[in-house]
């Protein structure tokens, strides 16, 4: 996928909006004749790099996303490896930092500079919600629950020729993903390249992305009733007997009388 080619069309990312209307315009054209010729995993030009992505899948279908690391913004980068990009251009990138606060679920924003930003985003899902990260059009990481009731978890595949070509602008493709499942929560099928130990109690299904055969995948499926409702419908059950049985004994008290 050519990164460059798709760029404008493809990406509704507020920040994106704003990186193109500011520091973008001022990168030479020989950096964009290079930048066209490269083939990057993300159609928005985001690459990740040095994080740890988790994802916790509840029994009742609800989940918790959590990435933290680095995002990198794919044009700055391969400015700073052809030596073109400027302090007037970092100092675009590094008010970008407010506007990439802006985006849901972002908690932590730091420029780091060469469009190096470490984040930190957290996001929680209701059960029957998808989510992908950064978006639709990027998607690093993705939460698909399916029709049938199962949840699958996916991560971008990194190929040889992507981290070969990545790190010809400086790009360091570093990165985990751990996925936990709550006890109750069934894993119905997955490719992890380590799994949890003593029987589930500790870690979770893990993936190094760096690898080239890592094509994260796993399959679950939350527990088919919610124990707290289960809990409530026991309580009420359970009151209605006491109270069946304490009118019966009135009613029999007072017929005998």
């Amino acid at each position: 996928m050519k990164c460059f080619s798709n760029f404008l069309k493809k990406v509704d990312f507020p920040f994106d909006r704003y990186i193109r209307s500011n520091a973008m315009k001022k990168f030479s054209v020989f950096l964009l004749m290079i930048a066209t010729s490269i083939v990057l995993l993300i159609a928005g030009c985001w690459i990740p790099e040095n994080f740890e992505a988790k994802v916790t899948i509840n029994k009742d279908g609800s989940y918790m996303f959590t990435y933290d690391g680095t995002l990198t913004y794919a044009l700055a980068l391969a400015s700073a490896k052809e030596g073109s990009l400027t302090q007037k251009d970092e100092a675009e990138f590094k008010k970008g930092e407010n506007e990439l606060r802006k985006e849901p679920g972002f908690k932590k924003v730091k420029y780091l500079g060469k469009g190096r930003y470490k984040v930190l985003v957290k996001k929680s899902g209701n059960p029957g919600e998808r989510f992908d990260f950064i978006s639709r059009e990027m998607k690093f990481f993705s939460i698909i629950p399916q029709n049938n009731g199962l949840i699958k978890i996916t991560a971008i595949r990194f190929s040889k020729k992507d981290i070969n070509e990545l790190k010809s602008i400086g790009a360091k493709i570093n990165g985990t993903l751990t996925v936990s499942v709550e006890k109750g929560v069934k894993v119905i099928k997955h490719n992890a390249q380590s799994e949890p130990k003593l029987f589930g109690l500790l870690g979770g299904y893990k993936w190094e992305l760096k690898s080239v055969d890592a094509q994260p995948f796993i399959i679950v499926q939350p527990s088919p009733y919610n124990v707290n409702i289960l809990l409530r419908h026991c309580a009420l059950l359970l009151l209605t007997v006491i109270s069946v049985n304490i009118f019966g004994s009135i009613e029999r008290n007072l017929i005998l009388n």
